[in-house]
């Protein structure tokens, strides 16, 4: 694949999801107009709770549907689709009954009584979103790629928009509860919409379907190791957030909030980059051409930092004025959000060790260094927060994502014996 072709199919898949973006910081940017920060804190932190909350629920089935529904559904295997499918959901169903005593839990201790709303509405609004996951697994598997993407980061997020706007329109004055019952209203409007239209070939139709045996012991392990690795690579604004909350106050939440989904927005276009290259990598290195295969990763490396170190350089330039348009109090965020982007670059250097360890079939090692990472992150935050405030997240998260990328690149070279990282494709353009 040429460069001019991979910015061209990056650039058209981007455009796709790009309205979803929009939607969200509009979202944003609207509450914190009208909203006190505290209150935005708040509804940041419904929002990761949900999305925390989900991706627990679901038990990594998302993301291993991806492998394993594609195949069944390419081998016309219509009953190992419908065993995914049943252990997917009742993993689910099950997980979200611990979910539930676990939130209960968390929003009788005193320590979290300042998150006790988004601790309540976060966890009311999960199960929908996980139904969303699961389906789009499914959608994705019959190549029902607008079903895919279009429920979750179209009609959830634009359904949203549309009741803050209403609220902030009509209701005199508007409350933050009134929008945190519109996060869970949209959610199940848009989980609803995506089961109808799959139909029966949605995850819902395959819950009671009768089968001679269960996979789930079979799918728990692989799925529970793709779920923590998951963590990392896809909810890093949300857990970012709700570290925050755990220790620092709501007004500050949402300063740290507000940063960090600026910078995940970069984060989303490599994210996106890196997707768009997997299949030729996996192809390249199927067929044994080595050299072609770190070509490919060394020229998407080269992209995805090209483009971070300009997002850099921009916030450094405008940083200010774009964080003064959620208001005077977001301005204390700017040298967050360049550490924020700093994590993003770092990931960008080094997530294709990731998609080698992947295509490699180690998950589980995968899984081990973002559980360490994780627990650096947590650790880090701890100490720094103290001492540095919101800056204390932004060092800690920076920490996190180096302890990461090194890990990666260890655990590829000594499995796979290649790195597909950017200092690793340097030193491949030198021998």
């Amino acid at each position: 694949m040429s460069l001019a072709h991979l910015i061209r199919r990056l650039f058209s898949a981007v455009g796709a999801r790009a309205a979803a973006a929009a939607f969200g910081l509009l979202s944003q940017l609207a509450l914190a107009r009208v909203f006190s920060p505290a209150d935005v804190g708040i509804f940041l932190l419904t929002m990761s709770v949900m999305a925390f909350a989900s991706l627990l629920m679901t038990g990594g089935y998302p993301a291993l549907g991806f492998t394993y529904l594609a195949r069944y559904q390419s081998l016309a295997r219509k009953s190992l689709v419908a065993a995914f499918h049943a252990a997917a959901l009742r993993t689910t169903l099950a997980l979200s009954v611990v979910m539930a005593f676990l939130s209960v839990i968390a929003y009788l201790i005193p320590a979290l009584e300042h998150m006790r709303p988004a601790i309540l509405y976060g966890a009311l609004a999960a199960p929908g979103l996980a139904l969303i996951r699961l389906n789009n697994a499914a959608a994705n598997s019959l190549r029902r790629f607008d079903l895919s993407f279009i429920p979750d980061f179209m009609l959830r997020s634009g359904f949203l928009l549309a009741a803050i706007i209403a609220i902030i329109t009509f209701a005199h004055p508007p409350q933050m509860v009134w929008v945190l019952w519109a996060i869970v209203i949209s959610t199940y409007v848009a989980a609803a919409i995506q089961a109808l239209l799959l139909g029966r070939s949605g995850v819902v139709a395959k819950v009671f379907s009768a089968q001679r045996r269960s996979l789930a012991p079979f799918y728990r392990i692989r799925a529970a190791a793709l779920l923590v690795g998951a963590f990392v690579s896809f909810t890093f604004a949300e857990i970012v957030t709700l570290v925050a909350g755990l220790l620092l106050p709501t007004h500050d939440v949402a300063v740290v909030g507000i940063a960090v989904r600026l910078a995940a927005i970069a984060g989303f276009v490599v994210q996106t980059m890196q997707l768009i290259a997997i299949p030729d990598l996996t192809d390249t290195m199927a067929r044994g051409t080595r050299e072609a295969a770190d070509r490919l990763m060394r020229r998407t490396n080269l992209v995805n930092f090209a483009l971070m170190v300009a997002a850099v350089l921009v916030t450094l330039v405008l940083g200010d004025w774009v964080l003064s348009l959620f208001g005077p109090d977001y301005l204390a965020g700017k040298w967050a959000l360049v550490l924020f982007l700093l994590c993003q670059t770092i990931r960008s250097a080094g997530t294709m060790n990731n998609h080698l360890l992947s295509l490699g079939g180690y998950q589980t090692r995968t899984a081990i260094v973002c559980a360490v990472a994780l627990a650096v992150l947590l650790g880090a935050a701890a100490c720094l927060t103290p001492y540095l405030g919101l800056m204390g997240i932004g060092w800690a998260a920076l920490i996190a994502e180096c302890v990461w990328a090194i890990g990666l690149a260890m655990a590829a070279q000594s499995l796979t014996g290649r790195r597909g990282d950017l200092l690793a494709g340097f030193a491949f353009r030198r021998g």
